[in-house]
């Protein structure tokens, strides 16, 4: 009985997914790496670059995970939806819903694939430039 409410609940939550349990554990060390600077924190540290640059790159790295984590769901959700067992299909839904029920993450992975692409066409015409010279 156990047993089975146990695969129920890792069903439920997608950690079956290796993927997903990946970014999530990635996501769970970056949170302890937070809590750590910020137990380390006082007014000299706060004012520190050193500080500023590792709050900045743990900050990046966590919404990375948390847009990799959404994308993961969202395309097994589109890709598989016929294959979602149909105790876990609505978990997923509401899952997912909750994860971006303010839009923040849609909003923030579009906003990082624009980045993501003019920094492509930037390197693109760099070469462009380079062999033409």
């Amino acid at each position: 009985m156990h047993d089975r409410y146990l695969a129920n609940i890792t069903d439920q939550c997608f950690l079956n997914l290796t993927h997903v349990l990946k970014a999530l554990q990635d996501i769970l060390s970056l949170s302890q790496l937070h809590c750590k600077l910020l137990k380390s924190m006082d007014e000299e540290t706060i004012k520190s670059p050193d500080f500023q640059v590792e709050f900045t790159r743990i900050k990046s790295n966590f919404e990375r995970q948390s847009i990799i984590v959404f994308k993961l769901l969202s395309n097994f959700k589109n890709h598989h939806a016929a294959s979602v067992s149909v105790g876990a299909a609505p978990y997923l839904s509401r899952l997912l819903l909750r994860m971006d029920y303010n839009g923040f993450l849609s909003e923030l992975a579009e906003r990082m694939e624009e980045e993501k692409t003019k920094k492509l066409l930037v390197d693109y015409h760099q070469q462009i430039t380079s062999a033409a010279s």
